[in-house]
Order: structure tokens, then C-alpha cells, then sequence
């Protein structure tokens, strides 16, 4: 009887998950020409599911899918993101943008977080907050999150940190750097925006 419950349980719970996902994408797709990402809209859908009914976050949390999203299928989706850049696009920008990109993830990452514990945040918050906003946003803060073992208040705290200074930036950007060239201005812009959606924006 026990894993009966348990079995429709987690068939309920990936449902949610998997109508989440279609809304989503199906809204991307929609708002396409604003750069808003699907994954960005999975967030806030996810937000106003878990503060309007209560009852479906809890059993989408016991149910167990949130672990399998978090971690076997978020890797395996960075992984299939990655296959589609081939390695003479990334080469194309020549050694000195790989090392730039380098030099500023790992500076990104390693001044956000003394800066966190600075200002006396939790170790892994401070890790979350600087891992999404060196790497790519969101998408690096959850598959940081099942590494970390955060807890989801914290994540929903760098979330929206790093969420709401990409969109900031993403809208005051285009004033700022309205004068520069092109060039210039997108390799600042792809430096420092931490969601690829912000930056397509």
C-alpha cells in the first residue's frame, strides 16, 4: 500500500514538473523576441506553485523528482547545451577571449564570494550567489545547489539575486553602452551578464 502511495506520488510530481516545463517553453517561445529564457520563467512559475499551493510543492519535495531534476537531469542538460557548441566556434574568438572568459569566471567567483562572507553570508549561500553570477546564471546556481547541499531558502535568495541584478543589468546596459562599438559592447555584455537569456535580451 506504502509504495503504491509513493509510485503515484512521484507520477503526480513529475506531471507538475513536466506541465511546467511545457508552459515554459511554450512561453519562451512566445516571448522569444524579449530573450526571455524558459528556464527563467520555469523560476517564477516554480516561485508562485510553491506560495499558492502549498499542498503540491510539499509533494513534489517528498516525492523525491526535485533530486533526479537537480542533478541527473540538469547535468545531462549542461552537457547536451555544450554538445551544440563545436569547437571552432569557441575557438573562433581566438586565445585571448578563452582566457579572458577564464580569468573572469574564476575572478567573478572567487571576489563574490569573499565579498558574501565580508558582508557575513552563509558559506553556501556565498557559494550559490558567486557561482550564478560568474558562471551562467541560474542553471550553474542549481547544479551548484545539489553539490553544496543547500537549503531552499538559499536558493531561492541567490535566485533572486542573481536574477534581478542580470535583469537590471540586461535593461540599463543598452544606455550605458550605447556609444561603444559592437564588439566592444557585446564582449562586455556576454562578460558580465550572468544568464545567456539577459544577454540575448
Amino acid at each position: 500500500m506504502r509504495a503504491k502511495i509513493y509510485k503515484t506520488r512521484k507520477i503526480y510530481a513529475a506531471t507538475i514538473l513536466i506541465i511546467l516545463a511545457a508552459i515554459s517553453i511554450l512561453a519562451a517561445n512566445f516571448l522569444s523576441a524579449f530573450g526571455i529564457s524558459a528556464l527563467i520563467i520555469a523560476v517564477i512559475l516554480g516561485a508562485i506553485l510553491a506560495n499558492t499551493s502549498k499542498k503540491s510543492a510539499n509533494l513534489v519535495a517528498r516525492s523525491g523528482i526535485l533530486d533526479i531534476s537537480t542533478k541527473q537531469i540538469l547535468r545531462l542538460g549542461i552537457v547536451l547545451y555544450g554538445f551544440k557548441i563545436s569547437l571552432d566556434e569557441a575557438l573562433s574568438i581566438g586565445y585571448a577571449g578563452i582566457l579572458s572568459a577564464f580569468i573572469i569566471v574564476f575572478s567573478s567567483f572567487i571576489v563574490g564570494y569573499f565579498i558574501c562572507r565580508v558582508f557575513g553570508i552563509d558559506k553556501k549561500l556565498s557559494v550559490l550567489i558567486s557561482s550564478g553570477s560568474s558562471i551562467c546564471g541560474a542553471a550553474a546556481l542549481m547544479a551548484t545547489q545539489s553539490i553544496v547541499k543547500a537549503s531552499p531558502n538559499a536558493v531561492a535568495i541567490a535566485l533572486c539575486s542573481v536574477v534581478i541584478f542580470g535583469s537590471l543589468g540586461m535593461f540599463i546596459y543598452p544606455f550605458v553602452l550605447s556609444e561603444a562599438q559592437n564588439l566592444k559592447a557585446g564582449f562586455i555584455i556576454g562578460a558580465s551578464l550572468h544568464e545567456v537569456a539577459h544577454v540575448a535580451g
